[in-house]
């Protein structure tokens, strides 16, 4: 008999704890799911990303908001990136992203929809130079500016959106030169 009440005194107690474990995890789970939507706390990690993004690149890169949504959604509003000239390479009022998968020892990301919303693409290729300021941009945030041995930046894209998005593409190399007409040579 006494057996028979140390088992329904140990499956109480097994019960309790395992109910007061879920609801511990659930009440942290919904804690930081709030401090995550608080201003100051996507202000501190849209400085981080910019922070960040800018030292690698070389660029200016400036994130107005993070919006993050359960569980791997995220939109950065107000998203500007200058190029190596100061003028604008991309401004976005939403970048949302869906990322399905990655992999941070390997340096592989794999997302199932990138989506620009009321955005502003300025690509140029200045004088005297061989690559668009995209090209540059995306090199330098692929390139590996640490001394240590890391992987080769993969990013894997399943579908692009765009949606109010105008497009500008300047060639500074080859805009048309005025040619000479020779009118004596005409039949």
């Amino acid at each position: 008999m006494k057996w028979k009440s140390r088992y329904i005194r140990v499956k109480r107690y097994s019960r309790k704890l395992f109910k007061c474990s879920i609801l511990s995890l659930l009440f942290l789970l919904t804690i930081g799911y709030v401090l995550f939507k608080s201003s100051w706390v996507q202000t501190y990690v849209s400085q981080k990303i910019s922070a960040y993004l800018s030292e690698k690149t070389n660029t200016n890169i400036t994130v107005g908001q993070v919006d993050f949504r359960p569980f791997e959604t995220f939109v950065l509003n107000d998203l500007l990136i200058l190029d190596h000239h100061h003028d604008t390479l991309l401004y976005s009022h939403d970048f949302y992203f869906v990322l399905n998968n990655y992999n941070l020892k390997k340096n592989i990301y794999q997302f199932d929809l990138i989506e620009l919303n009321d955005s502003y693409l300025n690509i140029k290729t200045y004088a005297n130079e061989s690559e668009s300021n995209l090209n540059q941009f995306l090199n330098k945030l692929s390139s590996d500016t640490s001394k240590a041995k890391s992987p080769t930046l993969n990013i894997y894209v399943e579908d692009i959106a765009l949606e109010n998005i105008r497009l500008n593409r300047w060639d500074y190399n080859s805009l048309l030169k005025p040619k000479v007409l020779d009118l004596q040579h005409q039949n």
